[in-house]
């Protein structure tokens, strides 16, 4: 029997400064993942190389809150080597188990 399953998540984008050089804009595509995600119990799907886009939720079967929401915001507003972004709000995102 299948079980439809849903869970609130949120759209992220950001740029990161093309005048980074190849590793500083690796060294900020690592933070985030560390420091904005998986510290604030997130996982995220997606990916880029300067302009990145994707979705982040909590560990299943858990739905992101507000407050992890607003620290990812914070995060990308507090680095300097994210020159533009946009945090969607808490959205629903199912999947079919």
């Amino acid at each position: 029997m299948r079980v439809n399953e849903a869970w609130l998540g949120f759209k992220i984008i950001y740029v990161i400064d093309p005048k980074l050089s190849d590793p500083e804009q690796e060294t900020v595509d690592r933070a985030f993942i560390t420091e904005a995600i998986e510290k604030n119990g997130l996982v995220y799907h997606g990916g880029g190389r300067t302009h990145v886009q994707g979705f982040a939720n909590a560990e299943y079967p858990a739905s992101a809150t507000e407050p992890q929401r607003q620290a990812v915001t914070e995060w990308l507003a507090g680095n300097p080597g994210v020159v533009e972004f946009e945090v969607g709000p808490l959205q629903v995102e199912t999947e079919d188990g």
